[in-house]
């Protein structure tokens, strides 16, 4: 055993220099090019640094593509009237698009012999392709129509008051109109490309993170791998603030700008009715992912073999944090490999065994368990936080993409980073990256349990949130009417809001509601429903209303909200590399890419698809006042406040409480594990956590003694072999 020789299994294959060797001349570099065409002067392309250049560009874009649709969504909802459940399903089905090919893309372009770089620029290519797609409704079909009225021919700008004559048609009549159908089967038909669009570029997602992890964690060496990951994470935070802001910027132009002479639609940015131009960022992200997947065409099958004797002393992640005994001495650790390594079967009927085996991992099931309740969260709280910021705080849809573009958005790009950088810096093993991921969880709870108390109350709405009593902020008993004895005569009709502000500080659903007969430059006077001016109106004429909703000049929570949301954002970013790192180093190396393939799937079934799901059904069921136009229920106009942030919240808090839970049972698993399978305390060793089979290698101080240790579990020989073996990134060994 004393005799054994540290050695690397050199890969094979015409994308591997010969020549090119580093000056220990143990280092060979991979060459630069696409097909046959690997031209010398691009050789210096082939390096860690270069692909973590490209994987940024890429992660960059998609996070941009999250900015531009999240913050699109409630022009999408007003343009082809959706339901906040609707617009979850569009997130959904993005996440089950990526979720299809998962497992047989990780499982064959995962394996040693491909190119995994390849794989990834072919789903950056596919996910350009559907965004174009997803786009595309735009220019298919005609421009859009701000409100029934204007398929009248009796339309005018002028918004109509109580005892005002209302257009020839009735709204039963414009139902029977040609266009209507046309407008609604436009609608239905535009929604379900955008849909068709967004399944195609979660394909072309499903190559990208695992492939990338784990092409990364193979190049790079092992006390810098966590910084590399950590960087392209934090392009998610980037990309989204970018996204997000760029959205807000588009958004604040009219839909149809380039057909439609904006000036003509009277209508601002802060109308229920607008929409701004929310396809124009989709057409940005799909050239971003066309650039920035070519790149990845050129990336040899592996960057580099043979890594040098401080790559191999730093891989023991998977020990535990400990102190050296003052009586022992640095010794190098001896990696031995078995004479014949089997390759993991790469036929299809083996891959139910291999998942099997990932699940039965108790460490990796819980870590699992813990990052889909960690994505669930990201999708339902990204997703919908621009339209509870609008809700909540009473913010347009431009301010609300901005904010959540400067303020939360940021805090995951700074926490992906501060995770990889305390990972290195701290030289944390796997004992101590549970710690700091569990840690980051319970401060992020705790957050989101301050948040129940941080919100604004309803905005008081006419007959939705408050009466048209002489006592309208009672709230006994309210049910939703928007008619009372004030302007029962007018005839006011439902179709389309256009709400007015009373010098009562109330928000009534239009000027008829109000029962407003006269109106001057905006100013609406002699509102039979509006009561006596509040102090802050006092000077303003009785029975007067301006145009648009009473501001919610009470509520000062918005500064405060977005601080502990910065703070959340922050934590729960911090965590993730830290839990992905321990998650990766627990399986065989020849399992690496299955076991990001399984957590990917996982991350899918159980986080991102569903949450946007419930998220959107339990935000609908907050709505006090539905739009209904020819029999079918549109958009919702109006929300409970405390309802709305109570559900919200408080899914959140649940999500976040199992997260935590999940991360405590994990680190008890790898502390009993630790207990008796890990080096004492002066010794250098690595431990697999296997499912049947955990492995540790013990130098002694003189490194003559490098026996093995095996702990026999059930399993044959042969798979014993394969899997309780040791490998650094770069070396192709296990780790």
């Amino acid at each position: 055993m004393a005799d054994r020789q540290q050695y690397t299994r050199a890969p094979q294959g015409a994308d591997i220099e010969e020549g090119d060797q580093s000056e220990t001349g143990k280092e060979k570099r991979g060459k630069y090019g696409c097909f046959s065409c690997h031209p010398s002067f691009l050789s210096c392309l082939a390096t860690e640094k270069f692909f973590l250049l490209a994987m940024c560009a890429l992660v960059f874009s998609d996070a941009f593509n999250i900015g531009t649709l999240g913050g699109a969504l409630t022009s999408l909802e007003t343009r082809y009237e959706l339901t906040v459940s609707q617009l979850g399903l569009i997130e959904s089905l993005y996440e089950a698009g990526n979720l299809i090919f998962a497992l047989f893309v990780v499982h064959f372009a995962g394996r040693e012999e491909h190119r995994r770089p390849m794989f990834i620029g072919l789903g950056g290519l596919t996910m350009a392709l559907g965004t174009a797609i997803a786009y595309s409704p735009q220019f298919l079909f005609s421009p859009y129509q701000p409100d029934w009225r204007s398929l009248s021919t009796n339309h005018t700008s002028e918004p109509l008051t109580c005892g005002s004559d209302w257009p020839a048609q009735s709204s039963v009549d414009l139902c029977d109109l040609d266009d209507q159908h046309t407008l609604r089967q436009e609608s239905h038909l535009a929604y379900v490309i955008v849909i068709c669009g967004e399944i195609l570029v979660g394909i072309g997602w499903t190559p990208v993170m695992p492939l990338s992890m784990s092409y990364i964690d193979d190049n790079v060496n092992a006390k810098s791998s966590a910084m590399f990951i950590g960087i392209t994470q934090s392009m998610f935070g980037i990309g989204t603030i970018i996204g997000f802001l760029a959205s807000a910027a588009v958004a604040s132009h009219w839909v149809d700008f380039y057909r439609v002479d904006p000036d003509t639609i009277k209508l601002s940015p802060g109308d229920q009715l607008w929409v701004g131009a929310w396809w124009l960022g989709l057409a940005i992200t799909s050239a971003l992912y066309f650039v920035s997947s070519l790149p990845f065409f050129g990336f040899p099958r592996i960057l580099r073999t043979g890594p040098s004797a401080s790559d191999a002393k730093a891989d023991n992640f998977m020990l535990e944090n400990s102190t050296t005994s003052p009586d022992s001495t640095d010794t190098e650790t001896e990696i031995v490999e078995p004479a014949q390594k089997p390759k993991r079967p790469s036929s299809l009927a083996a891959l139910p065994k291999l998942v099997w085996r990932m699940l039965c991992n108790p460490v990796y099931v819980w870590l699992n368990i813990a990052s889909f309740s960690e994505m669930a969260v990201v999708a339902g709280m990204v997703t919908f936080f621009p339209k509870y910021l609008e809700t909540q705080f009473g913010l347009s849809p431009p301010e609300a993409n901005f904010f959540m573009g400067v303020i939360p958005v940021p805090a995951v790009a700074l926490g992906s980073v501060l995770g990889g950088y305390l990972l290195k810096k701290l030289s944390l093993k796997a004992d101590g990256a549970m710690k700091l991921a569990l840690a980051c969880s319970v401060v992020s709870l705790v957050g989101q349990v301050v948040l129940f108390g941080v919100g604004c109350d309803s905005v008081g709405l006419a007959g939705v949130d408050v009466s048209y009593s002489e006592d309208p902020w009672n709230r006994i008993d309210l049910t939703v009417n928007l008619t009372s004895s004030c302007n029962v005569d007018c005839g006011c009709n439902l179709t389309s809001p256009d709400v007015v502000c009373g010098v009562d500080s109330i928000t009534y659903f239009s000027p008829c509601h109000a029962g407003c007969k006269e109106t001057i430059n905006g100013t609406y006077f002699n509102c039979s429903c509006v009561q006596e001016p509040t102090n802050q109106n006092a000077e303003s004429e009785p029975g007067s209303a301006q145009h648009g909703a009473c501001p919610m000049s009470n509520c000062q929570m918005l500064a405060p909200f977005l601080a502990i949301t910065f703070i959340i954002a922050l934590f729960s970013s911090c965590e993730e590399i830290p839990q992905l790192l321990v998650m990766m180093r627990c399986v065989e190396k020849s399992d690496k890419s299955l076991a990001l393939g399984v957590r990917h799937i996982l991350f899918r079934v159980f986080g991102s698809i569903p949450a946007p799901l419930y998220y959107g059904v339990a935000i609908d069921a907050t709505c006090r006042l539905w739009q209904q136009f020819c029999g079918e229920q549109g958009d919702c106009w109006a929300y409970s406040l405390p309802d709305f942030r109570f559900t919200y919240i408080g899914i959140t808090v649940g999500l976040k409480a199992l997260s935590t839970a999940a991360y405590v049972v994990a680190w008890v698993l790898l502390k009993r594990r630790s207990g008796t399978d890990m080096a004492p305390a002066g010794g250098e060793g690595t431990m697999v956590v296997g499912d049947t089979t955990t492995a540790y290698r013990k130098v002694s101080e003189n490194g003559a003694n490098g026996d093995a240790l095996l702990d026999r579990q059930g399993e044959s020989a042969t798979e014993n072999s394969e899997m309780a073996v040791q490998q650094i990134p770069g070396n192709e060994s296990s780790v």
